[in-house]
């Protein structure tokens, strides 16, 4: 659009300058138009296409500079926001556990769940809920874009939409699949949160330094809504994460089968079993 902008642009003041200056007859100028318009026409055709077909993936190499402005210091973040300099020893804390698996793992890109056919070194930031990929010696980012998926390794990493609490706000961020059915999908969030020093109040208590917390959610996801929900461990805010057509059934079994919300595993076979009954109710 700009293009085309600049092109009636030129095009008016050549008018002007061609009628006011060189006196050129209507007959003149509008040949003087055509061969013009034949010259231009197919620049800026080709110029507007290139940047429609402008590739929505990082890849590291062809369009590195379309996603320049990924990077970003978390460092200088926190400063600003704890308006302080940190001392050696918590800088070394932040950067040094800002990672689960802080080597490069191989992996995929998805764009609309399509894999590339190209593999990539790819790590998890947890602390700034970042994809890393290893560029030879350099670090950049993956866009953040709920189109825009990975793999890394034997994990499934998407930057999906989520609620903490149904009247919450919607936010975004990295969740890895955990199960993903018929009709929902289980997810996990593991980042890592700055945690602010606690100074002393008395004598008697004890001061702490600003560190990296490990913060694990599991998420729940309807493939009928376009968020996920965080599940709540608690049995009774269990039951809201739970069809009430399905309720009686699926305590039913956690209860015989002894298991437990907060357990990983227990969480991937309890949402198997109730796709299963809605996978069954829908045929």
């Amino acid at each position: 659009m700009v293009i085309l902008y600049c092109f009636l642009y030129i095009y008016c003041n050549i008018r002007i300058i061609m009628r006011v200056t060189f006196h050129l007859n209507n007959k003149t100028i509008k040949i003087i138009y055509l061969l013009f318009l034949i010259i231009v026409i197919p620049f800026v055709a080709n110029s507007q296409n290139s940047i429609d077909n402008r590739s929505s993936i990082y890849d590291g190499f062809s369009n590195a500079s379309e996603w320049d402005y990924r990077l970003r210091d978390a460092l200088t973040d926190l400063r600003y926001k704890a308006n302080r300099v940190f001392t050696p020893f918590e800088e070394e804390q932040i950067l040094g556990n800002s990672y689960y698996n802080k080597a490069f793992v191989l992996g995929k890109l998805l764009d609309n769940n399509k894999e590339t056919k190209r593999n990539y070194l790819l790590r998890y930031n947890a602390f700034r809920d970042e994809i890393e990929i290893q560029v030879k010696d350099e670090i950049e980012y993956l866009v953040r874009h709920p189109d825009i998926s990975c793999t890394i390794g034997e994990e499934k990493y998407m930057f999906q939409p989520y609620k903490t609490n149904e009247n919450g706000t919607t936010m975004l961020g990295y969740l890895t699949v955990l199960y993903q059915g018929n009709n929902f999908t289980l997810l996990i969030r593991k980042v890592k949160q700055f945690k602010e020093e606690q100074k002393a109040k008395t004598s008697l208590s004890t001061s702490w330094p600003a560190k990296i917390e490990d913060i694990t959610e599991f998420y729940f996801l309807d493939k009928t809504i376009d968020y996920a929900l965080r599940i709540n461990s608690k049995k009774k805010m269990f039951s809201k994460n739970i069809s009430k057509s399905e309720l009686s059934e699926m305590s039913t079994f956690i209860k015989q089968n002894h298991l437990k919300i907060k357990d990983k595993e227990n969480l991937i076979t309890i949402y198997k079993h109730y796709d299963s009954l809605n996978s069954d109710s829908n045929k």
